[in-house]
């Protein structure tokens, strides 16, 4: 997959491209999963609800490359589940998660920046196992969340399924 077809899947699949203000999602309003907070901080300024409610595909794209693909080389991993898995923990948990997640798989500093020293750590790597083992960190990183904050427990089932989706097209 190429990172315009992983953002196409993760909206598709993921995301939706519905507005939903689901009351227990800590993120507020979103559309393509896009929240409020993140629409503002890529326009550089306060936004409204409505601008999330009338938020375009393309807009929401350009925000998943700038603030979610970019901070993890999501374009640099030639590995096409890797890139899916590392592109998709990005956005629905934070960059710096998910590249503290693959940090902690490789054995690097846990600082959540893909600098030098952790990107030739991920390329010294096969990257089939990687995929694994990031999708098995992911699990129990969401497992914490929830027996940390039972108010999330709702989403549990839609996570579960959104890891199995994953596995499911990348093998």
């Amino acid at each position: 997959m190429t990172t315009d077809e992983v953002l196409n899947f993760i909206i598709d699949n993921f995301e939706g491209t519905k507005f939903i203000d689901h009351p227990d999602d800590k993120g507020g309003p979103t559309k393509f999963g896009i929240t409020k907070r993140a629409l503002s901080r890529a326009r550089g300024g306060r936004v409204t609800t409505n601008d999330v409610h009338v938020l375009k595909r393309d807009e929401a794209k350009s925000i998943y490359r700038d603030a979610y693909v970019s901070p993890v080389k999501g374009d640099e991993l030639s590995h096409g589940p890797l890139r899916l898995a590392m592109i998709d923990y990005a956005i629905h948990s934070g960059p710096k998660r998910a590249v503290k997640a693959i940090q902690e798989i490789v054995g690097v500093t846990t600082d959540g920046i893909m600098g030098p020293i952790t990107w030739q750590a991920i390329t010294e790597r096969r990257p089939e196992s990687l995929f694994l083992e990031l999708m098995a960190e992911r699990t129990t990183y969401l497992t914490r969340i929830v027996s940390r904050d039972t108010s999330q427990v709702s989403f549990v089932f839609g996570w579960g399924k959104r890891l199995a989706k994953i596995l499911q097209v990348s093998a």
